[in-house]
C-alpha cells in the first residue's frame, strides 16, 4: 500500500448534503435576531417538561408542533446544552438543508465525495488524451448512466457485465472519510440560480449549511499496490497505473480548464465579482507545487464538475446532440454552446451573486510507501 496524507482546505463554502429531510423552523431550530440555534429536540422537550414532567405542557407542545412559543433566547443562554450549534445569517429562514455530520454532530467530508471528484477528473483527462470521439447513440437513453460507456474505456469492464466492478481501475484507489471538525466551522448560505428566469424570481433562495472558506480537513488516500502486482495482467491494470499515480498532476490540468471556462462565462455575463474570484483561484492554482491541486466537489458545483464535459466538447456536435437527446436545456437555449449550461448555483447576499460553492485546495504528502518498490510521484 502507498498512503498519502491529504490536507483539504475550503476556498469557497462547501456543502455536502446529509441525504435527510431539511431542518424545520420551530421543530429543529429557532431564530432570534440573526442567530439561528439548532437544538436537540429531545433535550428541549425534557427541559420544558421539567423535573416533575409536566404532561399537560408536553401535550400542548406536541399539539402545537412548534417549539418557538415555548422558548426564548434566554433559554439557550442559560441552558447551552440544549444547543447543537449556532449559525449566523438572516431571520427569514424557514427550512435549512444540513451538511453531512458524524454521530456527534461534527461536519466532515466523505471519502466517496473526494473519490468521485478525482475519478471524474482522471477519466475526463484520459479520454481527452485518447482523443476518443463521443457518439450519443452509444450512451443509452438514461442521462444518469450516460457516462458509463465512456468511463469503461478508461476504468475497464472485464469479460462479463456482472464483473464490471471487479475490473474497475478505481478499485485501487481508496479515500478515507476526513476527520470531523467543530460545528463552529459551519455557516448559513443562501443559494439561488443565476442568471434568474421569471420562474426563479418567484422562488426564495435555498438556505443551506456550508463549511466556511478557510476550514481545513485531513484525510488519507491509499493506492493498493497489490492490484498492480501479479493481478495486474488479469485485471488489465498494468498499463494504466500512471492514471492513478499521477492524480495530482491530472487534477491540476482539469482544474485549470474548469477555471478558464468559468472566468470566460462570467466575463460574458458581466459579473466582475465572480470573474475576479475565479481569477484568484487561477492564481492559486498556478502557485501549486507538484503535490497540490484545486478541486471542485459537493452540491451546487454544477454540470461541469459532475460530467466528462471536456471530452464531450472535444467531439464536434456532440454537446448539441446530448443536450437534445437528454433534454438538458430545460427551456433555456444558450446563444452559443460555450454558454452551456446557461445557469449556475451561486451564493447570494441581498439578492446579488457573491461566489460559487465547493472549491477546495488539496495538499498531498507521502505518508507511507511500500518497501519493495519505489512508487511514482503523485504529481
Amino acid at each position: 500500500m502507498t498512503t498519502y496524507s491529504l490536507t483539504v482546505t475550503t476556498l469557497s463554502p462547501l456543502h455536502i448534503g446529509s441525504g435527510g429531510p431539511p431542518l424545520a423552523r420551530g421543530v429543529d431550530f429557532v431564530v432570534y435576531g440573526k442567530t439561528l440555534y439548532v437544538f436537540d429536540t429531545t433535550q428541549v422537550l425534557d427541559h420544558l417538561a421539567g423535573p416533575q414532567f409536566d404532561t399537560a405542557l408536553i401535550d400542548q407542545v406536541m399539539k402545537a408542533q412548534n417549539l418557538t412559543t415555548f422558548l426564548s433566547e434566554e433559554t439557550f443562554h442559560t441552558h447551552p446544552h440544549l444547543v447543537h450549534y449556532c449559525l449566523h445569517g438572516t431571520s427569514s429562514v424557514v427550512e435549512l438543508i444540513p451538511h453531512l455530520k458524524d454521530i456527534s454532530g461534527r461536519p466532515y467530508i466523505p471519502g466517496s465525495s473526494l473519490k468521485g471528484a478525482l475519478r471524474t477528473a482522471i477519466i475526463d483527462e484520459s479520454l481527452l488524451a485518447q482523443n476518443r470521439p463521443v457518439e450519443v447513440r452509444q450512451l443509452g437513453n438514461q442521462a444518469r448512466f450516460a457516462g458509463q460507456h465512456l468511463e469503461r474505456a478508461v476504468v475497464g469492464q472485464g469479460e462479463k457485465s456482472w464483473l464490471i466492478s471487479n475490473y474497475d481501475l478505481f478499485r485501487s484507489l481508496h479515500l478515507a472519510d476526513s476527520a470531523p471538525i467543530s460545528p463552529e466551522h459551519l455557516s448559513l448560505s443562501a443559494v439561488a440560480v443565476y442568471p434568474e428566469s421569471e420562474r426563479d424570481r418567484q422562488a426564495l433562495p435555498l438556505n443551506i449549511e456550508t463549511i466556511r472558506a478557510g476550514s481545513t480537513f485531513r484525510t488519507t488516500l491509499t493506492i493498493d499496490d497489490y492490484l498492480f502486482g501479479k493481478q495486474s495482467r488479469k485485471l488489465g491494470f498494468g498499463q494504466r497505473r500512471h492514471l492513478i499515480e499521477n492524480f495530482a498532476r491530472t487534477c491540476r490540468a482539469h482544474a485549470q480548464a474548469h477555471l478558464e471556462q468559468e472566468q470566460a462565462f462570467f466575463a460574458r455575463q458581466e459579473v466582475p465579482m465572480l470573474r475576479y474570484f475565479y481569477g484568484g483561484l487561477a492564481d492559486q492554482l498556478a502557485r501549486c507545487g507538484p503535490g497540490s491541486f484545486l478541486l471542485s466537489l459537493g452540491w451546487g458545483t454544477g454540470w461541469k464538475s459532475k460530467t466528462l464535459e471536456r471530452t464531450i466538447r472535444a467531439t464536434e456536435g456532440a454537446l448539441s446532440d446530448i443536450i437534445k437527446h437528454y433534454r438538458l436545456n430545460r427551456g433555456r437555449t444558450p446563444a452559443h454552446e460555450r454558454d452551456f449550461p446557461t445557469t449556475r448555483h451561486l451564493m447570494v447576499e441581498q439578492q446579488q451573486p457573491v461566489g460559487p460553492l465547493g472549491w477546495v485546495r488539496i495538499d498531498v504528502e507521502v505518508a507511507e510507501r511500500p518497501a519493495t518498490r519505489r512508487m511514482g510521484r503523485a504529481g
